[in-house]
């Protein structure tokens, strides 16, 4: 019964990681996914705040809010070390009681996967995801053109400089992110221009490491099966009042009783990758219509609101764009309000909606074309470095390796350090 429920408790803890991954997406935002993504992260901390300020007082609540803070609202190693800890852990388990019994053709396989999810994983958190400096913003002024409306040219309060087009402060980096996709609290890194190309290979370099530990976890569980001819063996049936071969589900509680680890880990591997391969996919599939996770999510909010704004129209609420405008003048609006009272002001009173794209600007011609500006890329993260923490790229050490254009703008040559 223990056994059993490691495998519940296995397979809830993938479902968690899948909510928290994908609960803020515009496919599950409306849906059950997104409902449970919404209890977890503001019901449950809210209803934890209530329960620790009536028993702990007004004291437990701040220790409560400073935690949670510590946890997702500042840059720390705690989830980074969580997944060393389950991906080397796994890996562990895996030597202990799976590699024994797998064939020498897999077992050089097995490490080079183990290593090189490590290494996806330590490019990704040490990369620079394209931070904007007073030595880089001409490079991502460039790449982006401002359309007015969601990427006006705004101030930096906190890098003292004008956010490039589809840029936006991370609060907990605390530092400008060139096209910003997502801060990810498992690299302990934000997810940008630079470095977007390296998280989705790490994604799907830990999700095929994954599904290889639970094939090979499968073909042990087989073989064991087969040796002991478990398939062969007759159990009494209380239902048939008779004797009867084993079942999968027989064959399966056998398992979790002689071979628990190794079908643990299976299974976990098994669930971790469908997670996985889903936010890989979704991510690339971002990738392929020009649109990072942050500016769906803001466009999704945009369509709600233009569509609220388009009932109180057909309701005859005249007073829409004298409230929007209102808000603007005392500073109250944001880029949502300063949308709709855009599109209202050129007159596009009706199907809102449908009329305005929502998609973001493309690479401007000049950052397509001009040479120059792709040789003004910004250093590596490895690379020397001046005084001020920016990228050594105006000093001369770095060369410029040619242009790969069979994926993208995302997958571009990088500079090396000259030898």
């Amino acid at each position: 019964m223990g056994l059993i429920s490691a495998v519940i408790f296995t397979a809830a803890f993938a479902a968690f990681i899948y909510v928290l991954l994908m609960g803020q997406t515009t496919y599950h935002k409306n849906g059950l996914v997104g409902k449970m993504f919404r209890f977890i992260t503001q019901t449950i901390p809210r209803s934890s705040r209530r329960g620790i300020r009536r028993v702990c007082g007004q004291r437990g609540e701040q220790v409560l809010d400073a935690s949670l803070h510590y946890l997702v609202g500042r840059s720390n190693p705690v989830f980074p070390l969580l997944y060393l800890t389950l991906v080397c852990g796994g890996f562990l388990i895996f030597l202990l009681y799976t590699f024994p019994y797998i064939g020498t053709y897999h077992r050089i396989p097995a490490y080079i996967f183990f290593y090189s999810t490590v290494l996806s994983f330590s490019i990704c958190f040490f990369s620079d995801p394209g931070t904007v400096t007073p030595a880089t913003i001409k490079y991502y002024r460039k790449s982006f053109e401002y359309d007015g409306v969601f990427y006006a040219k705004k101030w930096c309060p906190t890098c003292n400089l004008y956010r490039p087009a589809r840029s936006k402060h991370c609060s907990i980096c605390d530092k400008c992110v060139a096209r910003f996709d997502h801060h990810c609290p498992w690299i302990n890194n934000c997810v940008g221009e630079q470095n977007l190309r390296f998280f989705i290979f790490m994604l799907f370099m830990t999700g095929t490491y994954t599904l290889y530990g639970a094939y090979l976890t499968w073909q042990v569980a087989m073989d064991f099966l087969e040796d002991n001819r478990i398939w062969e063996k007759t159990i009494f049936d209380v239902d048939l009042n008779a004797r009867r071969l084993v079942g999968p589900w027989e064959a399966f509680q056998v398992l979790l009783y002689y071979q628990a680890r190794n079908s643990t880990l299976g299974v976990f591997c098994f669930l971790i990758t469908i997670v996985l391969y889903a936010f890989a996919l979704y991510s690339f599939y971002q990738v392929a219509i020009n649109k990072t996770t942050n500016e769906s999510f803001k466009y999704s909010d945009a369509r709600s609101l233009i569509k609220h704004l388009e009932e109180r129209l057909a309701e005859g609420d005249e007073g829409v764009l004298e409230d929007v405008t209102a808000e603007q003048q005392t500073g109250k609006s944001n880029a949502y309000e300063t949308l709709l009272s855009t599109m209202f002001t050129l007159g596009a009173s009706s199907k809102i909606s449908e009329k305005w794209p929502f998609q973001p600007p493309t690479r401007s011609r000049g950052a397509q074309q001009t040479r120059r500006a792709r040789q003004a890329r910004p250093a590596r993260v490895f690379g020397p470095r001046h005084g001020d923490g920016t990228p050594a790229e105006l000093s001369g050490l770095y060369k410029v390796v040619p242009t790969h254009r069979r994926f993208g703008p995302y997958f571009r040559g990088r500079k090396r350090p000259k030898r």
